[in-house]
């Protein structure tokens, strides 16, 4: 029987910058690879990518049962949330959220997605180049690792308040203790390799679900 996968979040996840298109489709080509190679094409896995740059996790809450109910209908699906690093932003001096809203709106979009699925998914952060995000080139926002780690906290322990699955992302970005800057294409957004380690990681999650 196949899945649906349906991924909510932002740039990260929609692909910018990746000339592979993002992780998510990263992991479709491997999964389409391997059923046009084991002729299991009906068993394969759909995937959907609803993720919009730019976006804070207001945003996708109105809208997102209208996207999940296009795709949910007869198949099991599985849900993934790549959504929090522009939360933990500072526009024109001032924060976009704070942890606790950050948090309320997990909790409603966990809430909504339980309808659909038991297998939701989120993603945590991946980690920024200060020197580059203290004020990047495409307006006046300011990212830093300490509000980023502040809200990766958050979805840390909402996953295991709410008993969904967490994938550590800043983890494959840390190396000998230190934030490996070559990962990030302009200090904020993973490049090829970095969007390589994230599909990984979620690869892992989901052979674990599918099997």
């Amino acid at each position: 029987m196949s899945y649906d996968v349906l991924a909510f979040g932002d740039s990260i996840t929609q692909g910018y910058w990746d000339v592979e298109g993002g992780w998510l489709a990263r992991i479709r080509r491997k999964f389409d690879q391997a059923a046009i190679d084991n002729n299991t094409m009906q068993a394969s896995p759909l995937f959907y990518n609803f993720a919009v740059a730019a976006v804070i996790s207001d945003d996708i809450l109105p809208g997102f049962e209208a996207e999940a109910r296009i795709v949910i209908n007869k198949w099991p699906s599985i849900v993934i949330f790549g959504i929090g690093i522009n939360d933990s932003r500072i526009f024109n001096g001032q924060p976009v959220s704070t942890p606790i809203h950050f948090k309320e709106n997990l909790e409603k979009l966990h809430t909504l997605a339980k309808k659909y699925t038991n297998n939701i998914i989120f993603m945590g952060l991946t980690p920024c180049d200060e020197r580059r995000t203290t004020l990047v080139p495409w307006g006046d926002h300011v990212y830093t690792n300490a509000r980023i780690q502040e809200f990766d906290n958050v979805i840390k322990g909402v996953c295991t308040e709410q008993q969904a699955i967490y994938i550590d992302v800043m983890e494959s970005f840390i190396e000998n203790g230190k934030i490996n800057a070559g990962l990030l294409i302009d200090g904020l957004h993973p490049n090829d390799a970095g969007r390589e380690l994230m599909a990984k990681a979620v690869m892992a999650k989901l052979a674990e679900i599918l099997k």
